[in-house]
């Protein structure tokens, strides 16, 4: 098993390549996940009125974009590292925003008091990000403060990044030697000197993560979405019990 010191280099790394090409990065991230409609279809977010909403890593906001077409009124708290990339986003509604290095605080174990006085939310998200985290114990770490801000009843929603599917992605990515298994460095477009941690997750890693939850969540519903096979992105979303 690794210790902090690989788990922080893991996070330098990717925070170097957003503050190099994250506007870059954000440029291709506009539109909604295919994955986001049968998230709305299962939790019947379009027969919803009002949410109150948890986005862990929102980046540009687009999550919650979506959900303006959806629900009329959205109270969203969003966590980001970067408060410059969280303004390109536009939004009906207020969005009140966290500035926090997410990964850092997880290594620290600090991330909970964050949101000390956040919630509970109807549902908290992370899109995109899981793979960032550079280890099982963070990942699961990273579960369980979200669900601590959930209400009864609420939802829990994660995506995990299964780049493993596509050749393309995996005839450039880097496996970590040094790393667990699964981790990896990938670049971005023609650049060639930046690198950001990735991990592909395995299903086994999300059952691990469901069993380890089983005391304050339920798991309601696993899919695939995304891509151009639509199977990219692995979501899970855990019901509050």
């Amino acid at each position: 098993m690794q210790d902090s010191t690989y788990e922080r280099r893991m996070a330098e790394l990717t925070c170097a390549f957003y503050v190099r090409v994250g506007q870059s990065f954000s440029d291709t991230r506009q539109r909604p996940w295919q994955g986001f409609e049968r998230l709305s279809d299962e939790l019947n977010l379009s027969q919803t009125n009002s949410l109150s909403v948890l986005d862990i890593a929102c980046g540009n906001l687009r999550f919650e974009r979506y959900l303006e077409t959806l629900v009329p009124h959205v109270e969203a708290c969003c966590v980001d590292a970067d408060a410059d990339l969280v303004a390109t986003g536009t939004t009906r509604d207020a969005v009140h925003l966290i500035t926090s290095d997410v990964i850092s605080s997880l290594i620290d174990d600090t991330f909970s008091t964050t949101l000390t006085d956040a919630g509970p939310f109807d549902l908290a998200v992370t899109f995109g990000f899981m793979h960032h985290v550079p280890s099982e114990a963070l990942r699961i770490r990273l579960a369980r403060v979200m669900l601590e801000h959930v209400r009864v009843g609420g939802h829990a929603v994660f995506s995990f990044w299964q780049f493993s599917r596509d050749d393309r992605i995996m005839r450039k990515a880097k496996p970590i030697l040094d790393g667990y298994e699964g981790d990896y460095l990938l670049g971005w477009q023609d650049t060639t000197d930046v690198w950001r941690f990735c991990h592909d997750t395995s299903e086994d890693e999300i059952d691990n993560l469901v069993d380890s939850l089983a005391d304050s969540a339920c798991e309601r519903l696993r899919y695939s979405a995304d891509g151009k096979r639509n199977n990219l992105n692995r979501y899970l979303i855990l019901e509050r019990i």
